[in-house]
């Protein structure tokens, strides 16, 4: 009589854990379809919003002397080309779209840099941002690198040299051509305002596919 006494109990006590065990997986189940659901519209959403910046192809189209490295789910896109035996990178990040007001003008600003490699390694590098159209100029220089080694320039840590504007007036219109020779235009700044929150578009659709494809594996 015991024993069968013990055995009811325990099976009073196992009753309800087991209730609350079910009860959470029905709210479970019932957050992810929720997510699924959300993550499914909102894709569905940017498909049909999205447009590519018609600049993303035309630049490249009229300057097929750069190459576009642009990985899916990175944030940092480059272009390169090769001029008199040096090699010119330019990369920048993807950054989000500016929502302005009705009665606020759009002030877009994106950093880049310019690194001028030769074949020995020997690297200068400009600390640059795009800065709205002003006297034909889209772009100021930070401060300007210089670096004996290719891995001494990728170094996060290495000196990115003097504040550009404390340098002589002549060492800074010096460095503006010698930008301009390079390829870096009024064009080029355009370009890679356009291509950074092209990106951050692109690599949001891309998550909420991943998203989306997750909930219903």
């Amino acid at each position: 009589m015991q024993s069968l006494l013990r055995a009811s109990r325990g099976l009073s006590r196992a009753a309800p854990r087991r209730a609350a065990v079910v009860g959470h997986r029905a709210v479970a189940s019932q957050a992810f379809a929720k997510l699924t659901k959300v993550a499914t519209e909102e894709l569905k959403y940017e498909h049909e919003q999205y447009q590519s910046p018609p600049i993303s192809q035309t630049y490249l189209k009229e300057n097929s002397e750069w190459t576009l490295d642009n990985p899916a789910g990175t944030v940092t896109l480059t272009l390169s080309k090769e001029v008199d035996g040096k090699t010119i990178k330019v990369q920048w990040q993807l950054t989000e779209p500016t929502d302005m007001g009705e009665d606020e003008e759009e002030d877009v600003s994106t950093e880049f840099t310019v690194a001028i490699s030769k074949a020995t390694g020997q690297t200068l590098t400009f600390f640059c941002s795009t800065i709205p159209p002003e006297d034909g100029q889209r772009y100021m220089i930070g401060s300007v690198g210089c670096y004996r080694t290719k891995e001494e320039a990728a170094n996060p840590m290495a000196y990115s040299g003097p504040e550009f504007e404390d340098l002589d007036e002549q060492v800074q219109e010096s460095c503006d051509e010698f930008l301009g020779e390079h390829g870096v235009t009024p064009e080029l700044c355009d370009f890679i305002e356009a291509t950074a929150t092209d990106k951050e578009q692109s690599e949001y659709i891309r998550w909420l596919e991943q998203v989306q494809s997750f909930t219903k594996a």
